[in-house]
């Protein structure tokens, strides 16, 4: 039986007493923290199938309450954290998929984050093309 390569990781570093001290910890912190807006765009998501279903007019008063300034920098918010979150996500997620299967050669990451960056954009504009064809009332 052979024996399994070692992982490399970096040293361990001693902690300095704030999360900012250092790139990886603030990197860490920041990512763990686009969990505030990955929820608030959850909330803002169960708002708007429930004005969806309250009809035409549950709707346009929600669409409303989006265009006030106060919605509209917690958007910017929301809009900001789930990208940071998505690239940070892609960029680390490509990592564990880069094994071989089979007698299939190892994929690379370009092509792994291709993937990913392509399966997003056709979500996207999968949802972008049902929402302008959508007839509302």
């Amino acid at each position: 039986m052979s024996q399994a390569s070692v992982t490399r990781t970096l040293p361990a570093r001693a902690p300095d007493g704030w999360w900012t001290g250092h790139t990886r910890y603030r990197n860490y912190v920041l990512f763990a923290m686009t969990g505030f807006a990955l929820a608030l765009a959850s909330i803002v998501l169960l708002l708007a199938v429930r004005a969806l279903a309250g009809g035409l007019a549950a709707w346009t008063e929600f669409l409303a309450m989006l265009a006030s300034p106060p919605v509209m920098l917690v958007m910017l918010f929301i809009l900001l954290g789930v990208g940071y979150f998505s690239i940070r996500f892609l960029i680390v997620g490509a990592k564990p998929l880069q094994v071989a299967i089979g007698p299939l050669p190892k994929p690379g990451a370009g092509l792994i984050n291709t993937l990913h960056v392509g399966g997003v954009v056709s979500i996207g504009a999968l949802l972008a093309l049902l929402l302008l064809t959508a007839k509302i009332g």
